[in-house]
């Protein structure tokens, strides 16, 4: 599985989804940090298979459709430190995986 993390999900966790085995980029420091929205749907589509944000408004642009692979994580957490916000997503994690490999292509994470 593909990660791409959106800006407002911290970097920190990009090297905590590649120990779990997975592939993951950050949106900061690439050509997509200046992009819309739509345009990193648009290059995730081609690129990765998950997109983990904390912007409410990727639900609006990718559209449910049973022939779209993309799957959305929309995290629904406020700020926190480094290792407060590890230490919540890690919590939930075995709940992502499982709702991802259940092709579920948008899963809410409170």
């Amino acid at each position: 599985m593909r990660f791409l993390l959106e800006q407002n999900v911290p970097i920190i966790l990009v090297p905590w989804i590649e120990q779990q085995g997975f592939v993951a980029h950050h949106t900061k420091g690439t050509v997509l940090e200046r992009k819309s929205d739509r345009e990193i749907v648009a290059w995730a589509r081609k690129e990765v298979d998950v997109i983990v944000t904390k912007d409410a408004d990727y639900r609006i642009l990718l559209p449910i459709s049973l022939h779209d692979p993309l799957q959305l994580v929309h995290l629904r957490v406020g700020n926190a430190s480094n290792a407060d916000f590890i230490a919540w997503f890690e919590t939930r994690w075995p709940n992502i995986l499982r709702s991802l490999e259940a092709d579920d292509q948008v899963i809410e994470v409170i």
